[in-house]
């Protein structure tokens, strides 16, 4: 993505460019059941990127002709215009398509991807309560971030390097590397997210691509037969990446290390050797794609994301085939009418041009955000029964956050809330994962009711389960899970323990003995069934009285946006509910763990028995969201789920009665007037 006008053109870098573009989409858009490491074409992007601008820089310090004023403008004009005219068309898009909350979130999309600290906001937004992948449309300009980071703070450094350890300066470039790969080895782990989206844990990637520069002209690399063996080689490796890559891999990590390297046997032996490899990336077709690479990159997520939305389950393998023709139809436009002319064609601005032009393009940015965030969404756009399910998004728990375990000590009972009647001692205490949260609001009002207090703490996306973790999530679900049933076993005021969570990482294959270990979905489910019962006896042994909140069904989607758009479109809703055959499908393996542990629990909550109802499981009520997203209960609701806790109490009170009573009549001693005398 990078000018390569002072240097001589090669075009199976171009080449290259069209096979990383190509990964992408396929990837992005499912085309294939396999190579679900499509998104590695943006592992090769940034070694051609850091390969062109390192030899662009290091040519003209050589000549003594840099200047970072030039250098600048250039990446403007090779970068600003393609960028500002697709995000004016998601802006538009946005402003027809979208519901105020998502259109206020996608104004702040806008102005991080035009300030290119995208990839940081996705770093902290993207999470289990935050923004989700398939409903971000810039979401991809976070490997655009880490570009124009890299630009910005190159040429200075090696400017520093050229002038004062002229001598040293390949080695300089080398340790830079080294530690760039040693930060995201370290990182890779503990902090996945971060090391994936920012530039220090990335920019190794660009660095190996500078030091393709000194070894081009290296006897080895410059003899035929070894060119082409490396062209070969490069190949092997970018398809070998592809391929085998799972989401077990802890990514970058080292395996990024296969594409990289991949792309740079790939840059060093093409141009030269003229072999089967070089004349496919030199081909005129592919080369045009390569051409078309940045527009193309551009446009197809946006394209891919708005579609998902508008079809959604009816986002079948054709509408995704003809998505990814329509990104090539609009790339070739953006790439013919826009990126080139103001490239190397017939538009290129100078100087103070340049900056006026791009400072508009900020203002507007800016008067857009300003506008949509103090209107709060553009609301006027849609009838208020409409806005009124849109915005159910935000129906839930005042202080989201309240409660939250944040690695503090829970001995005294400092780290935790206070739930029920506020005058009387807590004797219950409810924990677990995000629906736990969700659940406090309801066992809250259950309490108070019922003249009893309790305490209330919870960690996201960590359910209680004794010495479980949820895959590739960062903190220490073992830990809060241990503390809290150490306060437990110490404390002899809290007598009644309430568990509550999604419960479907085993069935997602998440659940796991360690965030860093991937299980598969059977081995998932025997962790689960394992823990899941050792937790249970555990509590049973302290004689404290257990109650589980079981799953609630979820819908197939976002319920208050599906369902608003379905409500503006006249559609039915059935498109969101689950069976209840697949209610029982997707959770049957909690509900055997919790059929073989009945003897030890008092009571279950069943959000199922309630909505689950003629085979369909609700996702609202009077037309109003039971869900804040796609699992998540709508704080509006919780006067209603206290009043439900109570009938199924009352209901397995009598249950159990009736029992006793069948009990008592079969075991009952006959009396003497019953007795048959022979």
């Amino acid at each position: 993505m990078t000018d390569n006008r002072v240097i001589a053109y090669r075009k199976d870098i171009d080449g290259l460019r069209a096979l990383a573009v190509l990964l992408v989409l396929v990837f992005h858009f499912d085309l294939l059941s396999i190579g679900k490491g499509g998104f590695l074409g943006v592992d090769i992007f940034f070694v051609i990127s850091g390969f062109l601008i390192t030899t662009i820089i290091k040519k003209q310090l050589d000549q003594d002709r840099f200047s970072f004023k030039n250098f600048y403008a250039k990446r403007i004009r090779r970068l600003a215009p393609a960028l500002f005219a697709v995000l004016f068309a998601v802006m538009v898009a946005g402003s027809v398509l979208l519901f105020p909350t998502d259109l206020m979130e996608l104004s702040k999309e806008l102005l991080a991807t035009q300030f290119y600290f995208s990839n940081f906001y996705f770093w902290q937004n993207i999470n289990y309560f935050g923004l989700k992948a398939e409903s971000i449309p810039l979401l991809h300009t976070w490997s655009l971030a880490v570009e124009e980071q890299f630009y910005l703070f190159f040429p200075v450094i090696v400017f520093f390097i050229y002038r004062y350890f002229k001598n040293y300066f390949w080695h300089v470039i080398a340790a830079g590397a080294i530690i760039s790969f040693g930060l995201n080895i370290f990182f890779v782990d503990s902090k996945p997210e971060m090391t994936f989206y920012l530039m220090p844990t990335r920019a190794w990637e660009l660095l190996l691509g500078s030091l393709i520069v000194p070894l081009l002209n290296h006897p080895v690399v410059k003899n035929k037969k070894n060119s082409e063996l490396l062209g070969y080689l490069g190949v092997a490796l970018i398809i070998l990446s592809v391929i085998f890559y799972t989401d077990e891999i802890a990514f970058p990590g080292y395996y990024a290390l296969l594409p990289t390297f991949g792309s740079m046997l790939l840059i060093l032996s093409g141009g030269k050797s003229h072999s089967f490899v070089d004349k496919i990336f030199s081909h005129n077709l592919v080369v045009y794609i390569g051409q078309l690479s940045y527009s193309l990159y551009l446009v197809h997520w946006p394209i891919n994301i708005f579609a998902s939305n508008i079809f959604h389950e009816e986002y079948s393998l054709f509408l995704r085939l003809c998505m990814f023709g329509l990104s090539f139809l609009f790339s070739i436009i953006l790439y013919h009418f826009v990126e080139n002319p103001f490239r190397k064609g017939s538009v290129q601005p100078q100087g103070q041009r340049i900056a006026v032009l791009y400072s508009t393009g900020l203002v507007l940015t800016l008067i857009f955000f300003t506008t949509v965030h103090i209107s709060r969404g553009l609301p006027n756009r849609f009838p208020e029964n409409i806005l009124a399910i849109a915005e159910s998004v935000h129906d839930q728990s005042p202080n989201k956050f309240e409660c939250v375990y944040e690695n503090e000590s829970l001995e005294s009972g400092d780290g935790f809330c206070q739930i029920g009647a506020s005058d009387r001692e807590p004797t219950w205490l409810l924990y677990g994962d995000s629906h736990a949260w969700s659940t406090k609001d309801a066992f809250d009002i259950w309490l108070t009711k019922n003249g009893q207090a309790g305490l209330f703490v919870w960690l996201q996306s960590c359910p209680p389960v004794r010495d479980a973790y949820v895959y590739k999530i960062e903190h220490d679900c073992g830990e809060f899970n241990n503390k809290v049933l150490d306060y437990i076993k110490h404390s002899d005021k809290i007598k009644n323990i309430i568990l509550a969570s999604t419960w479907i990482y085993p069935y997602n294959a998440r659940l796991t003995y360690s965030s860093n270990v991937k299980l598969d979905k059977e081995q998932s489910i025997e962790f689960f069934d394992k823990q899941f019962s050792k937790t249970i006896e555990y509590l049973s042994a302290l004689n404290k009285t257990i109650y589980i909140w079981e799953p609630v069904p979820g819908a197939k989607g976002n319920v208050p946006t599906m369902l608003a758009r379905a409500t503006l479109n006249a559609e039915p809703e059935s498109g969101l509910e689950y069976s209840l055959d697949e209610y029982k499908q997707r959770f049957g393996f909690f509900f055997k763990a919790l059929n073989k542990n009945k003897a030890l629990i008092h009571q279950s909550f069943s959000p199922g028995d309630v909505l689950c109802v003629e085979q369909k499981c609700k996702v609202a009520m009077g037309g109003k969201p039971l869900y804040i997203d796609d699992a998540h209960l709508s704080y509006s609701f919780r006067e209603y789920w206290a009043d439900i806790m109570d009938k199924q109490i009352q209901q397995t009170i009598k249950v159990k009665q009736e029992q006793l009573k069948t009990a008592h009549h079969l075991f009952q001693p006959p009396s003497h007037d019953n007795c048959v005398v022979f």
